[in-house]
């Protein structure tokens, strides 16, 4: 894969930790020879080649690894990881269309020749990448003054049986910009000076009653995704471990996830990662502002309809959802895609998911005592997993207290402004009717 979009990463114990790190230190790494060469969709990133299953003269081991003239641990060709990682990933790098720095991806590696990719070229960009990015991010939160690029709702239809009556549920759209703005909020701080400055803390890790909001742990891109290659849906590691350099950190024996990833596209063609429905890159066509951040697994017009006369309606007069299924991995479903997400999420923020109930219902930990569920909204409904540009100007959400900790104005990865990310499903005075048009003040 030329790119990845999620999470946190893998080491099993001590004793392997360090064999197990170098070889997942090269995440992103792209062919970085004397001078970058562009790789095909899938790059350096493919499990078969560089486990030898294929073959023994795999190209790709040269574009990370020297063997005598290495500049940083484990026979990398950079002095670390990340560093290595954009090399290739990064706004200045060649060699992948994904650039998780400015947040978007382009048409085709190295198609700007040897000079870096020009995200000003509205040819070259193809859309916003799923994750946004970690320095800056193009999600339409809010921030812009347009009324066409902030959030908006769609109003769909669903039979309350308590209420015995037809009421109003939302399908938000948050629309993507036509240029990036500074991060607000980001997994790594991978922008150097001036960049987002992360906290290291896994929040919520450990069971419910530990003391304490979460370790400090040594995040970085190989936290999250295997560079060799893995199979698995943006070559994310099955199980994240990241060491703790304060507190314990303490991973989830079995986090649930492992989606295989969909087979490598066509000679000449590249994989979709963008917001902008699509398997390909070809299918994406040529507006880069065009997609839903909101939604990663249906677009957001695909919701049911109120017409008491159409003969697809229920007793009730709704005519079910239509629409196609968007960003999730090949064979699977909407259901198993979300759960599996959070899942994964979960491996290292083990007191972040809960049922419904658990609103209600208090945990007995003194910090996440009440949690919004996690079992019918996955935690990339609400976030991103590289960086945001939401902005929290508001008098409740500017000073917003991490979990048992002091205040911030970071955007906690949310993708509308001022922690919006609540009305973009509910309607709290429960007086929003049914009118199926947007809703966009």
């Amino acid at each position: 894969m030329s790119r990845a979009v999620f999470g946190t990463g893998a080491r099993a114990s001590v004793a392997t930790a360090t064999a197990i790190l170098g070889a997942w230190l090269l995440l992103g790494a792209g062919l970085i020879l004397s001078v970058p060469i562009a790789s095909a969709d899938g790059g350096p990133h493919v499990a078969d080649a560089n486990s030898g299953l294929t073959t023994l003269t795999a190209d790709s081991c040269a574009g990370c690894h020297r063997a005598h003239t290495a500049q940083g641990e484990y026979l990398i060709v950079s002095t670390t990881p990340d560093a290595l990682c954009l090399t290739c990933h990064g706004s200045a790098g060649l060699g992948a269309t994904t650039d998780v720095t400015l947040g978007i991806q382009f048409r085709s590696a190295g198609s700007l020749g040897d000079a870096p990719q020009d995200e000003t070229d509205p040819t070259a960009v193809a859309g916003a990448l799923r994750g946004g990015g970690f320095a800056y991010a193009r999600i339409g939160s809010g921030s812009d003054a347009s009324a066409a690029l902030r959030p908006s709702r769609l109003s769909y239809p669903r039979f309350d049986g308590r209420g015995g009556r037809v009421v109003s549920r939302f399908s938000t759209l948050v629309p993507v910009l036509p240029a990036g703005l500074a991060a607000t909020s980001a997994h790594l701080d991978l922008d150097g000076d001036g960049g987002v400055t992360g906290t290291g803390t896994a929040w919520g890790n450990g069971p419910l009653g530990t003391a304490g909001a979460g370790p400090t742990v040594e995040l970085g891109c190989t936290s999250c995704h295997n560079p060799h290659g893995n199979g698995r849906y943006r070559i994310l590691n099955p199980i994240p471990a990241p060491p703790a350099t304060s507190g314990t950190f303490t991973p989830v024996a079995d986090p649930g996830i492992d989606v295989t990833d969909a087979p490598l596209p066509p000679a000449g063609e590249t994989r979709n990662y963008t917001v902008i429905p699509g398997t390909l890159v070809s299918e994406t066509g040529t507006d880069p502002t065009a997609g839903d951040y909101w939604r990663s697994w249906r677009s957001w017009d695909g919701v049911p309809t109120y017409d008491p006369d159409s003969p697809d309606a229920d007793s009730h007069g709704i005519v079910p959802a239509t629409g196609s299924i968007g960003d999730q991995p090949a064979g699977t479903v909407g259901a198993s895609w979300r759960a599996q997400m959070t899942a994964w999420c979960a491996a290292c923020h083990t007191r972040y998911p809960a049922p419904r109930s658990a609103a209600t219902t208090p945990s007995g930990d003194a910090i996440y005592m009440y949690r919004h569920q996690t079992n019918e909204s996955e935690c990339t409904q609400c976030h991103v997993a590289h960086g945001s540009n939401a902005a929290m100007p508001g008098a409740y959400s500017g000073d917003f207290p991490y979990p048992g900790a002091s205040t911030s104005g970071s955007s906690r990865l949310l993708k509308i402004d001022n922690r919006g990310t609540c009305q973009a499903c509910h309607d709290p005075t429960r007086t929003v009717p049914y009118t199926g048009v947007l809703d966009n003040p």
